[in-house]
């Protein structure tokens, strides 16, 4: 890719540090990813190497602040450390991983979707990445599938790893135009151009999530405007006010007399979803086989990650709370149920009705006697004259006799 010289510079750099350079993980247009081996114990390494007169101050720093604060345990790539190039360049040695997601769709599963439980894994333990970068006042800025590591392939469940920090900024420098990411997973606050937040990231990693539950991307990743164009469509158009602040909204929409009209698409393509609700009866490939309530909750999880307007967007914390993550379903999301028809009871007589006990034992159906034992009876029968005599004395003394009436009614005359 670069200059023989400049790759001679690199190797040699290696050299020096007691690198012993393997293969070639990843080609970019700013940086490539070597494969190395260093020390007696060939531990397998990954290096970043800049490109020549790339000088990669930021990455190296938030790098750094990473290590320092121990990231590595909240699912983040291991750093060991930078090597000084001759120049002012620095090459980032870190932990060397199995595969990234994107690959394992790819070429794998072969562009099948995965199983729920693997969306929920990534969807945790990315989330926990973004917590813990987050507390530190970092947003990574580029999350999509390439970015995010499969550990072991050998282990399951699989252990997920962030990487690739070459477009992590510090919150405070989230200004508005600068536009990091990849097209398809870009947010819609970042395409405008306006000043954005760790809520950027949360839209990524839900598009990361949709790209596993369909087994390709949610989203046109060649043209930014076809992206543009189907998130309108699909999700909504973002408030007025966005558009009214974006630096490149001209870039999407046109504005006539005070209206803002999503322009011409570049190219008309068959819409395949008109709303993300469309996905909840997917019933194709592995999806056959799982909860239509775990499915529903899924999209609905994606529904508020994917929010065009960044304040309505679901919070890191509240990802965690959601029950697709929990698996916790509140009863009023429990509307797939099977059908179970009814079964016919039995007609029974009006007389067996009445007389029919209030307390029937649970292996005998209503319109049958049930077995009284003989203690039972006796004690039914002492109620019984109990009550007779209870109704007698309240009739004995709420009426008159006849008799009485017609004496007092003599007396009186």
């Amino acid at each position: 890719m670069w200059s023989v010289g400049w790759n001679a510079a690199l190797r040699h750099a290696l050299d020096l540090q007691g690198f012993k350079f393997r293969t070639v993980l990843h080609e970019g247009a700013l940086t490539d990813v070597y494969e190395c081996i260093r020390g007696f114990k060939k531990e397998r390494l990954a290096v970043k190497a800049p490109g020549q007169g790339y000088i990669n101050y930021r990455e190296v720093a938030i790098v750094r602040e990473i290590t320092e604060c121990n990231l590595d345990k909240y699912n983040i790539v291991k750093c060991y450390g930078d090597i000084q190039m001759f120049s002012k360049e620095k090459m980032l040695v870190f932990e060397k991983l199995d595969i990234n997601l994107e690959r394992y769709v790819v070429d794998v599963q072969q562009n099948k979707p995965l199983p729920l439980s693997c969306v929920r894994d990534v969807a945790k333990q990315m989330n926990v990445a973004l917590m813990a970068l987050s507390r530190q006042s970092i947003i990574h800025a580029d999350i999509k599938p390439s970015h995010i590591m499969i550990v072991k392939q050998s282990e399951t469940p699989f252990t997920f790893k962030l990487i690739d920090f070459g477009s992590a900024l510090w919150a405070h420098d989230a200004s508005q135009g600068f536009t990091p990411g990849t097209v398809g997973f870009m947010s819609p606050e970042i395409m405008l151009g306006l000043p954005f937040t760790q809520s950027t990231d949360v839209w990524s990693l839900g598009c990361v999530l949709a790209y596993m539950f369909l087994g390709h991307s949610l989203f046109d990743t060649e043209s930014e405007f076809n992206t543009f164009k189907a998130i309108h469509e699909l999700i909504g158009q973002p408030s007025d006010e966005l558009l009214d602040e974006g630096m490149y909204t001209s870039r999407f929409y046109n504005e006539i007399d005070g209206i803002w009209v999503l322009k011409s698409p570049e190219k008309t393509e068959e819409k395949l979803f008109t709303s993300l609700d469309d996905l909840k009866p997917l019933s194709v490939g592995v999806y056959k086989r799982h909860d239509p309530i775990e499915r529903e909750q899924c999209v609905e999880l994606l529904k508020k990650m994917l929010q065009v307007n960044p304040e309505d967007r679901i919070t890191l914390e509240e990802i965690m709370k959601h029950p697709f993550i929990t698996g916790r379903y509140p009863p009023k999301v429990l509307k797939w149920r099977p059908f179970i028809p009814f079964q016919k009871k039995k007609e029974i007589s009006p007389l067996e009705s009445v007389n029919q006990p209030s307390q029937c034992p649970t292996n005998t159906l209503p319109s049958e006697k049930p077995k009284v034992s003989k203690v039972q009876r006796a004690k039914n029968i002492f109620t019984n004259i109990k009550r007779n005599k209870s109704i007698n004395f309240l009739k004995n003394k709420h009426c008159v006799p006849k008799q009485s009436q017609n004496r007092k009614h003599s007396n009186a005359n």
